[in-house]
């Protein structure tokens, strides 16, 4: 963010990819590169000056209210209360938290109140931080800001005439 007549500068772009779960982050190391992310590191680079990119692709816990969502979802699938002790029900909600928690200490940390269903004690699924993060380097390419140049004008003489 810049305020007023100030310039932004840098000599690399760092941009943060958050996946809430484990499916959606491997789905990301897996396929081809998303093109509208290589666009949007050109725009960056061409607008800073910077020589190269990074997409950080993060896996992070879900946030408390996404997971009690997750589980409200359930109740009404096995036709239960929140509160109930069904265990079809209680299985159900222990895998949602097992699903979308990687860093338990961490989640326990910023949701201090959180209602666990599953076994805290027996708690073996959290992910090491460096098995969490997938980087991919984007090079400055002139050609394309070139191009991205060529799509601005383009627009703003759209928008003269039209508006």
């Amino acid at each position: 963010m810049f305020i007023g007549d100030e310039i932004v500068r840098a000599t690399q772009i760092i941009d943060i990819k958050s996946s809430w779960d484990i499916f959606t982050f491997h789905r990301t190391m897996h396929k081809a590169r998303n093109s509208n992310y290589y666009w949007q590191m050109q725009g960056y680079m061409w607008l800073t000056g910077a020589e190269t990119a990074t997409l950080s692709y993060c896996l992070v816990n879900a946030t408390a209210d996404l997971i009690n969502d997750e589980k409200w979802k359930l109740a009404r699938a096995h036709r239960v209360l929140i509160d109930d002790q069904d265990p079809a029900f209680l299985k159900s909600c222990a895998m949602v938290e097992r699903n979308m928690i990687y860093d338990l200490p961490l989640f326990q940390k910023v949701n201090p109140e959180f209602q666990f269903h599953s076994n805290l004690a027996e708690w073996e699924y959290d992910i090491p931080k460096e098995d969490r993060i997938y980087e991919v380097i984007i090079p400055r390419n002139d050609t394309d800001i070139d191009k991205i140049k060529t799509k601005v004008e383009s627009a703003w003489q759209y928008l003269d005439e039209y508006f």
